[in-house]
């Protein structure tokens, strides 16, 4: 996790899945309470049960505490996901978290990188998770609130969290894309790399963009 201006810091990281219920992982699971000592996140201000027991395993423990622990040292401004998903077959899309989800100048450019470097975006419809999609981006859930997926880019967005128990002040972070090209069999792996590296080059722009979100929702 490099360091980046202004006292913040960008993620750039490469995850096998998004934590979601076909990903292996629960919506819960992936923010999940290890016994006598969890960690719940509770996006938005608005608490909620996760009714999980005990957490999946050590590494989903010590990621939440890793990001919570660098959040506070360095509050996150961009956060920046990639992702493939095998399954659409109609097209990729993003996901658009934070303070601003709808008409992010970020989602934004990184829609139009998509574009241009031949990737097709579904332009309506819902996952198989029963998002809907608006013009390659999903911002909300299917009720029109938040998306509440379990995910770390959920956490990373989050506005306030639970530690030991205790309400505390979440990452935070204004913006947080995750960017899902369509991997399905005979799909063309150039044009994914394509446009994965594209968003990648493309980051000192994406940087200065995350400028103009809004810091408070």
């Amino acid at each position: 996790v490099p360091a980046a201006p202004e006292g913040r810091w960008i993620e750039r990281a490469l995850r096998p899945c998004r934590g979601r219920p076909s990903g292996g992982l629960d919506p819960a699971e992936a923010l999940g309470e290890e016994p006598k000592r969890g960690l719940q996140a509770f996006p938005h201000e608005v608490p909620r049960e996760l009714g999980l027991a005990a957490a999946p395993g050590p590494e989903t423990i010590a990621l939440t505490q890793f990001v919570l622990h660098m959040a506070q040292h360095y509050p996150p401004r961009l956060v920046l996901d990639l992702h493939e998903d095998e399954l659409s077959t109609a097209g990729g899309y993003i996901y658009s978290q934070g303070t601003q989800p709808d008409d992010n100048p970020v989602g934004a450019e990184v829609v139009r990188l998509l574009q241009a470097t031949g990737i097709p975006l579904r332009q309506s419809g819902k996952t198989r998770f029963g998002e809907p999609v608006v013009k390659g981006v999903i911002s909300r859930d299917d009720a029109g609130a938040p998306i509440r997926d379990g995910s770390i880019d959920e956490l990373l967005a989050a506005t306030e969290v639970f530690v030991d128990g205790r309400k505390r002040a979440g990452p935070a972070a204004r913006t947080v894309i995750v960017v899902e090209t369509p991997a399905f069999e005979g799909s063309r792996f150039e044009l994914r790399v394509a446009a994965q590296g594209a968003v990648v080059q493309r980051l000192p722009v994406l940087w200065q963009l995350s400028s103009d979100v809004r810091e408070k929702p």
